[in-house]
């Protein structure tokens, strides 16, 4: 079995990302919790299709286990369709201590997406709150 675990940094001691498809690394662990693998997520910086794609490379690796702390639509379609289970983790724990969690059943596993498609894309409503406000703006 493998399970792959969305984290910030290459190493298992780092906080879990909270973004499945903008996520900067996928760490592949054995059902013994052992890293077999570190992948460096390209897709992160697409404009579009960052979930599908990553979702994509995972099956391509034959992973059966997502741990991460979100999953929107796309990705969470393509990951169940190719029957890999989708569990959430609180972004403020480490890889390790996700695993852990998922080893004695303490993390949820997701029937549907929690977040809305483009989660983590990082374009919400700044200071000026679509009004042209922000900063340097003379209104």
């Amino acid at each position: 079995m493998k399970i792959a675990i969305t984290a910030t940094k290459k190493e298992k001691g780092s906080n879990i990302d909270p973004r499945f498809g903008r996520t900067h690394y996928f760490l592949i662990l054995n059902d013994d919790g052992k890293v077999e693998e570190i992948i460096d997520n390209q897709a992160q910086a697409a404009q579009r299709g960052a979930g599908i794609s990553a979702a994509q490379k995972l099956e391509n690796k034959d992973v059966n286990i997502i741990i991460t702390g979100n999953i929107g639509p796309n990705a969470f379609n393509a990951l169940s369709s190719a029957g890999v289970k989708v569990f959430l983790a609180e972004a403020n724990i480490t890889a390790a201590e996700a695993f852990k969690k998922w080893e004695k059943d303490k993390l949820k596993e997701v029937e549907k997406p929690n977040v809305g498609g483009h989660f983590g894309e990082g374009k919400g409503i700044g200071r000026g709150q679509g009004r042209g406000r922000g900063w340097g703006s003379n209104n």
